[in-house]
């Protein structure tokens, strides 16, 4: 019931329909060997009785529909150091799928990707995700429960995670790169609170659209948030909207700009009706650590008057020497380019220095 396939570059639909009446119609398993670095359009589509399969990692591309409507394929597994970069649309959509890791190197998913996988419960992205895309409808009416987008991740396509009617928690990794959520996006899913990252600058129209326990929106500390669609938060519960200073807001509708600076005022927001508006004065930008270690690069001699005015603070207490011929002051008799410093404990001189001047 397991099969093998050898193929060396591209597996095309064509290949496939020439074995599959005779080899694939009752095979559950396949193992996709090392020599393929491509699967075409279409190329498994159908095959009813396959549950699952292993990709190996010199595959780069997915096509369209490759796997769609396998409709007891339940298992599929990347290998380790997988190059794969792209899967197609429909690739994986009306399958049994339930639990899919996204490979690291995939930077797009493309329209449909895992549509009406019903029984997708869990969807991971591999540590360092380079994933940019998540395209129209890609996990839309899967049961995950909760998601983290990568930091990666710039644009999120219309109805991406519409209807996944189970879908509660929603994470954006930390220092997301995130500009776009599209129309629908979110729409239809049990959303209760959600923080949207700096970097968003556009929520489209219907975004979270018939989130119907959806009741509290963060906007991040310098949101650059600009357009917002007209009906985004229609039939929701949103009751309390939160922002780290004022905020001003095209709405997409009629491009007219909207400021929300007053804090506790009710108003309407993109379609909810009486929301809250909480505005947090905006948090003072943390001080950068003190240095512990301080670089000296240069030619000829190092100087005291160089030590001096680098303004060295106390924190410091490792000193690297490059590039250097001579440590020491001439020009200041008495007095070397360290003397006096007390808080190092430790100086690398490299070998280009030939001299270390009197009291240095």
């Amino acid at each position: 019931d397991s099969f093998y396939i050898p193929a060396k570059g591209e597996i095309s639909n064509e290949y496939i329909v020439n074995i599959k009446g005779f080899i694939l119609s009752d095979i559950t398993s396949i193992n996709i060997g090392i020599n393929v670095t491509s699967i075409g359009d279409n190329a498994f589509k159908t095959c009813t009785n396959l549950t699952s399969i292993t990709i190996s990692e010199n595959v780069t591309s997915i096509g369209d529909n490759a796997f769609s409507s396998c409709e007891k394929l339940e298992t599929v597994t990347f290998a380790d150091n997988s190059k794969l970069e792209t899967i197609g649309l429909g690739a994986f959509s009306n399958t049994k799928i339930t639990s899919i890791t996204i490979p690291a190197n995939v930077t797009i998913l493309n329209t449909d990707a895992f549509k009406n996988c019903a029984n997708l419960v869990t969807v991971t992205f591999a540590d360092n995700s380079k994933l940019e895309t998540i395209g129209i409808g890609a996990f839309s009416e899967t049961i995950m429960t909760k998601i983290t987008i990568p930091a990666s991740v710039t644009t999120i396509g219309n109805n991406a995670f519409n209807n996944c009617a189970k879908l509660q928690i929603v994470k954006f990794a930390d220092n997301s790169k995130l500009e776009i959520i599209g129309i629908g996006a979110f729409s239809e899913t049990k959303i209760s609170l959600i923080t949207i990252p700096a970097s968003v600058t556009t929520i489209e129209e219907n975004a979270f659209n018939k989130c119907d326990l959806f009741q509290s929106l963060i906007f991040a500390n310098n949101s650059q948030i600009k357009t917002i669609g007209v009906n985004t938060f229609k039939s929701t519960s949103l009751a309390q909207v939160s922002m780290y200073g004022n905020l001003t807001i095209n709405s997409s509708s009629n491009n007219q700009k909207i400021t929300f600076s007053k804090n506790g005022e009710k108003t309407s927001f993109f379609g909810a009706d009486s929301v809250t508006i909480t505005i947090y004065p905006k948090p003072e930008p943390e001080p950068e650590p003190d240095a512990t270690s301080h670089v000296f690069k240069g030619t000829g001699e190092l100087t005291r008057a160089t030590v001096r005015n680098a303004n060295l603070p106390k924190t410091v207490t490792t000193i690297i020497i490059e590039g250097y011929s001579s440590i020491g002051d001439t020009s200041d008799v008495g007095n070397g380019a360290f003397n006096d410093f007390t808080s190092f404990s430790s100086v690398t001189i490299p070998a280009s220095v030939t001299s270390i001047g009197n009291m240095a």
